[in-house]
């Protein structure tokens, strides 16, 4: 019994039903578990956004009044003639009381328009002028130096302070202002004519001491440690089943709104309801659903296991087309994309089987021709020294150099030394043919002279200059070829100052495409033999401007792209593997 259990459980058709299983237990408890959040739906619907809203419009109006009564203080010590009553040196007793009369004119003035106010305190340091105890107050000097500008101040009796100096002040006397404000008053009729809410909201500073609130018993006896840790604009709920909002302003000051939370009870029922529809309905589907699939799947994969069997037995049957985008018609369209792959694959093979045997004679052919080349102009040779004729000896030393470095025995690396000799012979033997008409430059720097590099790539370019280029047509004429090894990739410039190319051209032979048969076969040579040893890291690219030359850039790596990948093909045909690879 257990192991037709466990045979069902290996199969997909098990795996499927267990997961379904397990799928219906993680479910209901995760259903079961959400029942709780579900209760606080709808308080963030309505009451969390509506006391949020409520939140924002409190600390707006706050901030709103407490830059009104900065501003108030503001404007008051900007009053022009306090100045003039507070800095004159007096001799007379009745001008000091006029103008302490003026003064106390001025601070009724300013209390009339601004309710809230219980006192204007107005301190100076002149001694010639006087002070009443309630509006005007004497200072001294070192007194002045103490005070705090423009900063609330909160005392025990439910006042804030604040207190700037007055502007305009001469005789090297100095004055400020002072306001005290009834903070319930200024700050604590936020919800006077909101009907709706029924909780409280508390203003504290940036130091969590309490300036206002709706409840004025408990707020002066809130705990501030049991909010001073809450983080800002976030939505709270404690033991008492409180939300609890609090709001940063850009003064710092903070705002506190407690809202009592409710409707507890018809969430739950409702919430419970719908779980059991939940799984009822999810159960059925589900089922229903799992089994006509698993019939489905089982049966597709067991016909691609039996022709799978077939192939074994060189039967290669081609699956029907299945319409569908699912994992198993992507298999079926693998399955019939790898028969037709491997019946091409077969007949390719069969293919390069007779290129191969066509190309080991080739290969046997051209072990042959070489020594036939080189014996005759061995022959030419010892025929021109006879008649000691000097030039044609050269040429022919030079024709030879380039056939052997050229042919070199099959290969296709030899040193970049080697590809300088051989292109230095080409050159020689051009020069003969134009009469030393053009310029030549060759550079090469020591370090780079023993690294391996495909050969005949420097000829087809230094060809289609004297073919192409117009160099032999109009006075001295000049070509450079510079090569370089810099850390680990070879450097190569071929330049001319020929006639150029128009830009169809050049961007024909930068992208490999539209060349004609006679300039376009020595450039794909090069860039077939880069992508060949290199890959996407063999790089050549042409610079031409009509009228005033080419200059060709190539460059690739000192290891080819086998020996980078360690790959045992690089090892057949790497630097080291075989000397005689070396032409």
């Amino acid at each position: 019994m257990w192991r037709k259990i466990k045979q069902e459980l290996d199969s997909i058709r098990g795996k499927l039903i267990f997961f379904f299983l397990l799928s219906i237990l993680f479910i209901g408890g995760v259903t079961w578990q959400c029942q709780k959040h579900l209760l606080f739906v709808s308080i963030k619907s309505e009451e969390e956004a509506y006391v949020s809203n409520l939140a924002g419009q409190i600390m707006v109006a706050m901030e709103d009044d407490r830059e009104r009564c900065e501003n108030f203080l503001h404007q008051s010590c900007y009053n022009k003639n306090l100045p003039l009553y507070l800095s004159t040196t007096y001799t007379d007793y009745e001008k000091v009381w006029e103008s302490a009369r003026n003064i106390d004119y001025f601070v009724k003035e300013r209390m009339a328009m601004m309710p809230g106010i219980k006192a204007v305190q107005i301190c100076h340091t002149n001694t010639t002028f006087c002070e009443d105890g309630k509006n005007l107050f004497y200072v001294t000097k070192d007194e002045m130096k103490e005070c705090v500008w423009k900063k609330w101040i909160f005392t025990q009796k439910r006042f804030g302070i604040i207190q700037e100096e007055v502007n305009g002040m001469f005789q090297e006397e100095d004055a400020y202002i002072k306001l005290i404000f009834d903070l319930d008053y200024i700050f604590g009729n936020y919800l006077q004519e909101n009907e709706t809410f029924n909780g409280n909201y508390y203003i504290f500073d940036e130091n969590w001491n309490y300036i206002a609130g709706t409840d004025t018993g408990y707020g002066p006896n809130i705990d501030a440690s049991a909010y001073s840790g809450l983080e800002k604009n976030k939505v709270y709920r404690d033991q008492k089943r409180k939300l609890l909002i609090t709001n940063a302003t850009e003064t710092s000051w903070n705002v506190i709104v407690e809202y009592p939370m409710s409707g507890y009870s018809s969430n739950k029922v409702r919430a419970g309801m719908a779980i059991c529809a939940i799984l009822i309905v999810y159960c059925l589907i589900a089922g229903i659903f799992l089994i006509s699939y698993i019939q489905r799947v089982t049966g597709r994969i067991y016909r691609i296991g039996t022709n799978m069997e077939e192939i074994g037995s060189h039967r290669f049957k081609i699956l029907d087309q299945m319409r569908g985008h699912d994992e198993i018609s992507r298999l079926e369209n693998q399955y019939n994309g790898m028969l037709k792959k491997l019946e091409q694959t077969i007949e390719e093979m069969t293919e390069i089987k007779t290129k191969r045997q066509s190309l080991e004679i080739k290969v046997l052919e051209s072990q042959i021709n070489p020594h036939f080349l080189y014996n005759t102009l061995g022959v030419m040779r010892w025929k021109a020294l006879g008649a000691e004729n000097d030039e044609l000896c050269r040429m022919i030393d030079n024709m030879t150099t380039f056939y052997r470095l050229s042919l070199s025995k099959g290969q296709g690396l030899i040193t970049v030394n080697n590809e300088v000799e051989l292109i230095r012979a080409y050159i020689a033997l051009q020069q003969y043919r134009y009469d030393d008409c053009v310029d030549y430059h060759i550079d090469v720097e020591d370090e780079a002279l023993q690294i391996l590099m495909p050969k005949m790539i420097l000829q087809p370019l230094v060809e289609n200059i004297y073919l192409h280029a117009d160099i032999v047509l109009e006075g001295k004429r000049k070509i450079g070829i510079e090569i370089k090894k810099r850390e680990e990739r070879i450097y190569i410039k071929v330049r001319d100052n020929g006639n150029g190319m128009t830009e169809e051209t050049l961007y024909n032979v930068n992208h490999n495409i539209n060349l004609s048969e006679e300039h376009g076969i020595g450039i794909s040579f090069i860039y077939s033999s880069l992508q060949v040893f290199y890959g996407e890291e063999g790089k050549m690219e042409f610079h031409s401007i009509l009228g005033k030359g080419t200059c060709v850039e190539i460059s690739f790596p000192t290891q080819t792209k086998w020996e980078a990948s360690g790959t045992a093909l690089g090892q057949n045909t790497g630097r080291a593997a075989d000397e005689s690879f070396i032409g």
